[in-house]
């Protein structure tokens, strides 16, 4: 007979605790992007990896958390890993470099809301029908108005 073998879980977690470690992470970023230093020299990789590792974090948690659907946790820690990698694409974004990482970073949160969507969608199955056309509608619209306004 197989081992059986399971995924690690969080059985409990401080919110004070997540609150602290996502500022922990956070604080190098916005120190070197905020007040950069002659002293250190800040590439784009270092600081694409600054960028993602609070959102990568609580991905992680969101994905070993006990509580909730085990559906509901993975597409929400699937769209921060998303949401992580449209940071670390948009960070690469720059007036000389090619137009792909902009469009990619964007390509990116957009999947990251889709899957934000799906996980969070049973929690709102209750809603009829016309308010999830009108959203439907409403985010077309935006689409449409803002598309032809990008760079190319």
């Amino acid at each position: 007979m197989a081992a059986r073998v399971s995924s690690p879980r969080i059985t409990r977690l401080s919110p004070s605790l997540v609150a602290l470690s996502t500022v922990a992470l956070a604080t190098p970023y916005l120190t070197l992007r905020l007040a950069p230093s002659p002293h250190v020299e800040s590439t784009l990789h270092t600081l694409a990896l600054l960028k993602t590792l609070p959102v990568l974090e609580l991905a992680a948690i969101a994905a070993a958390s006990p509580r909730g659907d085990a559906d509901h946790r993975l597409h929400v820690a699937a769209g921060l890993a998303c949401s992580a990698v449209g940071d670390a694409l948009l960070e690469f974004d720059s007036p000389n470099s090619a137009p792909g990482f902009f469009l990619g970073g964007l390509l990116a949160f957009l999947t990251a809301h889709v899957f934000y969507s799906v996980g969070f969608y049973k929690d709102f199955s209750g809603l009829r029908t016309s308010w999830w056309a009108a959203y439907a509608a409403y985010a077309t619209a935006l689409l449409l108005l803002l598309y032809p306004r990008l760079p190319r």
